[in-house]
């Protein structure tokens, strides 16, 4: 482990405290792909008990399918905000699985690349879709 102005990293495949200035709560972890996902969920850390564990997998199950619908709703109705929105609850569930397990979900990079486009102005999954065909 090294650090470096108040963040701590691992190189290892364990979750670790990253106390940043940004926020003093985030948890790392550098996932069996190489990508390093980051939380706030304190259900997610090493330290936390199984039942905080199962309460966080519950309402994160939760907030994943209530985001899966709001994204599909947003793209049916070409709301892009609210598929904007609906896809940023399934990321931060994705990254709250990455550090509690170690591995991101099926899925997780095309919902980054769809996050990163949004960002750009490229729209969102539809819209994204479009200009790959």
């Amino acid at each position: 482990m090294s650090s470096h102005e108040g963040t701590t990293t691992s190189t290892a495949n364990a979750a670790t405290a990253n106390p940043g200035p940004a926020n003093p709560n985030t948890i790392s972890r550098v996932t069996t792909s190489g990508v390093v996902a980051t939380t706030t969920d304190p259900t997610a850390a090493p330290t936390a008990s199984t039942a905080e564990k199962l309460r966080g997998d519950a309402v994160g199950a939760a907030r994943g399918v209530a985001g899966s619908l709001q994204a599909v709703v947003g793209e049916t109705i070409r709301n892009h905000d609210l598929a904007a929105k609906g896809f940023a609850k399934m990321r931060e569930e994705d990254e709250r699985l990455g550090v509690e397990r170690g591995v991101l979900p099926v899925g997780a990079e095309r919902r980054r690349e769809v996050g990163a486009g949004e960002a750009t102005g490229a729209g969102s999954g539809a819209s994204a879709r479009k200009h790959d065909e």
